[in-house]
């Protein structure tokens, strides 16, 4: 094949590869749009009366990485639930005190700061305050907490569900990638080491590339636990439980 009839191919092949849809770029914006479409109709299916915060959540939750959905999930839920109760609370000394609205809403909303500023995981405690108070809110004050709970459990759970359902891709070949890349690496490493090429500088690049593939590869596995459901078992996949520390020692 001539040069000039190579080049539309290689062209039309980067095409395909861009189109594909099993990029992770383009798998992240499908899981993204469905994640977002249903939270919205799961929540004015169930009637709640501001569905925008779960599509919010939704936007916030779903992430590449089930593991870090169920991260961010999770923090998301502990700080709901911590600003849903602080909110509730400040309810209730601003209907039973003579306190003035302004003030209660700075003398709880300081902990929560405080507890931000230790665990920034937690500042969507701060965020629900915010919404409980200050949004205006129709009908009981207390039917903001709990509409802004059920709000946040419907696009956590649609986050969830996604994430495990649509297009995630298989964790547990980015482990057999990574670990590749990383025995690769050695073998170039050594391969410079026979020539005499090898100098400090060298070795130092290459330590940080392997400690990069370590860290990819100790990330897969925990995704591919546990989107496997691997946790719920007692027997784990006997070549993802011992290739990281393998790959370690050989590294060393």
């Amino acid at each position: 094949m001539t040069s000039s009839s190579a080049a539309p191919a290689g062209w039309w092949a980067a095409f395909r590869r861009a189109q594909h849809p099993r990029g992770p770029d383009l798998r992240q914006a499908v899981r993204l749009l469905v994640s977002v479409l249903l939270s919205d109709l799961l929540a004015r299916a169930v009637h709640l009366h501001e569905p925008v915060w779960s599509v919010i959540t939704s936007v916030i939750v779903t992430q590449s990485r089930i593991t870090q959905t169920l991260t961010t999930g999770r923090d998301q839920v502990v700080g709901t639930l911590l600003g849903a109760g602080a909110g509730v609370f400040a309810i209730v000394l601003i209907l039973g005190t003579p306190l003035p609205p302004w003030l209660v809403f700075w003398l709880v909303l300081t902990p929560l700061a405080v507890l931000a500023a230790i665990r920034p995981a937690l500042r969507f405690a701060a965020v629900t305050l915010m919404i409980v108070l200050l949004f205006p809110a129709h009908g009981s004050p207390f039917l903001r907490p709990l509409d802004r709970i059920a709000s946040i459990m419907i696009g956590v759970i649609t986050s969830l569900a996604v994430s495990f359902l649509v297009l995630h891709d298989e964790a547990r070949r980015d482990v057999l990638r990574s670990a590749a890349r990383l025995v690769g690496d050695i073998a170039d490493l050594l391969d410079q080491a026979l020539r005499g090429t090898l100098d400090h500088d060298a070795i130092e690049s290459a330590d940080e590339a392997f400690r990069t593939h370590l860290q990819e590869i100790y990330g897969a596995v925990a995704e591919a636990q546990v989107e496997g459901l691997g946790f719920l078992r007692r027997r784990g996949d006997p070549l993802l439980d011992g290739l990281p520390a393998l790959l370690r020692r050989l590294r060393g």
